[in-house]
């Protein structure tokens, strides 16, 4: 006999998103910062990065920023209205 398969409830997807993107978010935003300073000289880090390559890492960060912050964004909105009972599903 086949196992009727559990639903998996949209509450419990966004849940598991917000934690993945605020992990996510949060590398993202100390590695944007570090790579910041990097560039205006305030912190230098002699083996790592020098000012060229923290600019190279910095720029390639604003879509990955964008698309995470999206993301947990519209997760955090969309409990928030279901909490209010703004919406049902």
């Amino acid at each position: 006999m086949n196992k009727p398969r559990r639903r998996i409830r949209m509450g419990y997807i966004v849940i598991r998103t917000l934690r993945f993107t605020s992990w996510f978010l949060l590398v993202l935003v100390l590695t944007y910062i570090t790579t910041g300073y990097v560039m205006s000289g305030q912190l230098t880090f002699s083996g790592w990065a020098d000012p060229r390559t923290a600019l190279a890492i910095h720029r390639l960060l604003h879509v990955p920023l964008i698309v995470m912050f999206g993301l947990h964004a519209l997760g955090g909105i969309y409990l928030a209205m279901r909490r209010k009972r703004w919406i049902r599903w």
